[in-house]
């Protein structure tokens, strides 16, 4: 299950911004394969995006390098909270047994049992957030077609099978990128509840410069850990201020997978940070298929922005 998070008035908000892209791996030899692994990754996806909306040839310097993957658990282990790795990679993996039963092709159910679960998570996360909503939930699987939501049901899709661009902002103004997420939010939360959240958000960013960040997360909602095509990221790393698409991400990036993901965990990463200490802007969500032999096909996945 993958579902967006768009959260508001974390801080002064600088000019750098971040970037999310996502893709479909195969490791070299076709096997099951211990983290870290060498996978061979598909940019072409990502290097046409860019040339024709940003006019820039070979974002990445070929359409295909085999890249090194590596353990998102063990980078995780040395820091010293969820809060800690998430602020330093863009990425983090959080601990979120589910207290209830949850119909996940159910939107209602969605809504009332499961949102309050990412409510916690944002809220230890970010304590002192003015205001946040999620979005486009979904459901994500390689046994899934796509299709749209309706009054009840949870709209599904496969997985993407190319590294592309996810959730690219710079492709709108504010008022059009809040428009998108305002008509498909399923919960808003404002410290004043007088004003929408558009408005609030709004006015947080336009008038008073405050940060913002757009976060996805993933759940497994099956009862095995996720075993084929998980979900990998590239915590991006840029040798200046500039990021995605004005800077091309530097040779300190990295891949990572949190293998064997439970449905008692969420994976939460960064698709834009207006706010980057360290240039750890752009985060690039793919998945990996490791030859097909890391198990089953179906493992589905609930995704909210």
């Amino acid at each position: 299950m993958t579902t967006h998070g768009f959260v508001y008035d974390l801080g002064a908000r600088t000019t750098t911004q971040g970037r999310r892209f996502a893709a479909k791996l195969s490791s070299q030899n076709g096997h099951e394969t211990a983290v870290p692994f060498k996978a061979n990754v598909d940019y072409s996806a990502v290097n046409e995006y860019v040339q024709a909306h940003y006019r820039q040839a070979d974002y990445f310097a070929k359409n295909h390098l085999d890249e090194q993957v590596y353990n998102g658990r063990a980078l995780q282990f040395s820091y010293s909270n969820e809060k800690e790795m998430l602020r330093e990679n863009g990425l983090a993996i959080i601990a979120s047994p589910l207290q209830n039963t949850i119909v996940w092709s159910n939107l209602e159910d969605v809504q009332t049992a499961y949102l309050p679960e990412l409510e916690k998570i944002v809220q230890d996360l970010f304590p002192n957030v003015m205001g946040y909503c999620f979005w486009n939930p979904m459901i994500r699987g390689e046994a899934y077609q796509n299709s749209r939501s309706s009054d009840e049901n949870m709209p599904t899709a496969s997985i993407a099978s190319m590294v592309h661009v996810d959730t690219d902002v710079g492709a709108f103004d504010l008022d059009t990128l809040l428009d998108i997420v305002d008509k498909n939010k399923v919960h808003a939360f404002t410290s004043e509840t007088a004003q929408s959240f558009r408005e609030m958000a709004r006015e947080a960013i336009l008038n008073r410069h405050r940060r913002f960040i757009i976060i996805n997360f993933r759940r497994n909602i099956n009862d095995h850990p996720v075993s084929s095509a998980p979900l990998a990221i590239l915590s991006t790393r840029y040798e200046d201020v500039l990021a995605f698409p004005d800077a091309r991400p530097s040779d300190e990036s990295k891949w990572y997978i949190f293998d064997s993901a439970t449905r008692d965990e969420v994976i939460v990463f960064y698709q834009i940070e207006t706010y980057c200490k360290y240039q750890i802007c752009s985060i690039v969500p793919f998945r990996t298929m490791m030859g097909g032999v890391m198990g089953r096909r179906d493992d589905p996945l609930i995704s909210e922005h």
